[in-house]
């Protein structure tokens, strides 16, 4: 049975997919990841080189990976895959599959829908092509029939994490679809379209999350599983990995762990961590955290064993959006004080916030722009409009309550918020320095609509794009390096790479 999986992210940074593909691969299974990074441009010619791929290969399902953004560019590709394979069997899964499965099997798009942890199911569905077995009989799978949905119940979770593959930099049998030709996935392939040139390296040291935040979709994986908490891996099963990859690529210079909250584990274990991070792997780290997770003791283990970046969410600066609409359990002191020990560390971070909330007041907002106002700076925003995604307990809410405010995930790019002049103030807030920021607020809040107000605001919001971002990203990164100049204009190409191609995408996508 040859199983042919396919992602159509913008990156190479795909975790889950590559899980699945070495799952099949250890287990003897004949497997192909390909990789659909560049549907944007010349999209007929990328999809023909990929349905040129896999008519040559004939493998006996197809498997197809997305995120509700990447919802056009799954249907795309699976409609070429299946003119080049008719009658192959196509399953759709990934994040989007399993908050919103009916969307995936409507159409000429999936026979069936995988919902969940995929492992264990798709290797059902390699063995139960080879022997003839009837799909509808696997865990996890889901699909129409009679124009209902039908789903089996899911495989229990995968709860020891050493059971899963130890990955590549470069997984075997992957390969690239551009509009030039589909080819093998090579090293110089992989540091062009990996992000950062491929000198992070992208793992995971738990999956699951302590939380039940109202707007994510782990409230899906909730309602599947009843015990969806944080499953570990083992600290030896991660440092072999991670040796593996340096034996693999000496020139990583990041090891960027894409935890849900990475901080989420006992004291103890993030000892035994960081003492065997530090004597074995000694490169840099990138990890993802939540306000309540942020201690001194953490904060001196993790700067002690490598720790150049954190992410940490604020989201609103109002305690009554935090725990009323977002169900979050840390309010906006709680960052505050998880901020105050970040910046005495020294340590690099991301700050999360959500903007075009129907549930929150414009007072609300200016609650986030006051508490920006008090984060120690610098620190790299990353602003995000509200998505409803299906299957949360926001979007059910939304669905109540103000059904004209949902915008349908497929086509929302959560990076684009709505234009308006209070969004702007809070962007302002990230990066403006207070003494700045604090006379523009009281402005606002006098005469919010007024020209001089909004000449003010739009002043601010420009003289931070052209001349504070830029800033603060270099004193960010200049802190990622531990204050060194000259290892920071070492990095910075890298870095402007990624920051131009975003907002290039985001010109595109406006």
């Amino acid at each position: 049975m040859s199983v042919l999986l396919v992602t159509v992210q913008r990156d190479l940074d795909v975790l889950g997919i590559k899980y699945l593909h070495q799952y099949l691969l250890d287990r003897g299974e004949d497997s192909r990841l390909l990789f659909m990074p560049d549907l944007t441009r010349r999209r007929a010619d990328t999809l023909r080189g990929a349905a040129t791929f896999a008519r040559a290969w004939k493998p006996d399902l197809v498997a197809v990976s997305l995120m509700s953004l990447e919802y056009a560019d799954a249907t795309d590709a699976t409609r070429a895959l299946r003119e080049a394979l008719p009658g192959v069997p196509v399953v759709w899964g990934g994040i989007h599959a399993t908050s919103d499965p009916t969307s995936c099997l409507v159409g000429d798009r999936a026979d069936f829908v995988c919902v969940g942890e995929g492992e264990r199911t798709l290797l059902d569905l390699a063995r139960a092509a080879r022997s003839g077995r009837d799909f509808r009989s696997i865990p996890n799978l889901g699909w129409l029939e009679d124009g209902r949905y039908t789903q089996n119940p899911v495989y229990p979770l995968i709860r020891d994490l050493d059971e899963l593959p130890l990955l590549r930099r470069i997984a075997p049998e992957s390969y690239l679809a551009l509009p030039d030709g589909t080819r093998p996935l090579d090293e110089k392939l992989f540091r062009r379209w990996a992000r950062h040139a491929g000198k992070n390296y992208i793992t995971i040291a738990s999956r699951g999350c302590p939380y039940g935040c109202a707007y994510c979709c782990n409230n899906r994986y909730r309602k599947l599983y009843d015990d969806w908490n944080v499953r570990r891996r083992s600290v030896e099963h991660i440092i072999r990995e991670l040796e593996q990859a340096l034996r693999d690529f000496p020139g990583v210079e990041y090891m960027n762990f894409h935890d849900d909250c990475f901080l989420a584990c006992p004291i103890e274990y993030l000892r035994e961590f960081c003492a065997a991070y530090k004597a074995r792997v000694n490169r840099p780290l990138i990890a993802k955290s939540t306000p309540t997770y942020i201690t001194e003791e953490r904060m001196a283990l993790l700067k002690d064993a490598g720790l150049s970046w954190i992410s940490l969410g604020l989201q609103s600066g109002s305690e009554r959006v935090c725990q009323e609409v977002y169900n979050r359990r840390s309010l906006p002191k709680h960052f505050l004080e998880a901020a105050r020990v970040i910046h005495r560390f020294g340590i690099a971070p991301f700050y999360d916030v959500i903007l075009d909330n129907p549930f929150e007041t414009e007072a609300e907002q200016l609650e986030t722009v006051r508490t920006l106002i008090e984060t120690p700076k610098p620190f790299y925003p990353e602003i995000f409009s509200l998505v409803f995604y299906s299957g949360t307990a926001l979007r059910e809410r939304a669905e109540q309550e103000c059904p004209d405010a949902i915008e349908d995930p497929t086509e929302k790019d959560y990076r684009i918020r709505h234009r308006r002049l209070v969004n702007d103030l809070v962007e302002t807030a990230t990066t403006l320095p207070a003494w700045l920021m604090r006379p523009l607020l009281r402005c606002y809040e006098r005469r919010p609509d007024s020209r001089l107000t909004r000449l003010l605001v739009f002043l601010g919001k420009w003289s931070t794009r052209l001349f504070f971002t830029p800033l603060t990203y270099l004193r960010v990164i200049r802190l990622s390096q531990r204050g060194s100049w000259i290892r920071t204009f070492r990095v910075l190409p890298n870095y402007f790479k990624v920051g131009f191609t975003y907002y290039l995408h985001l010109f595109r996508a406006r």
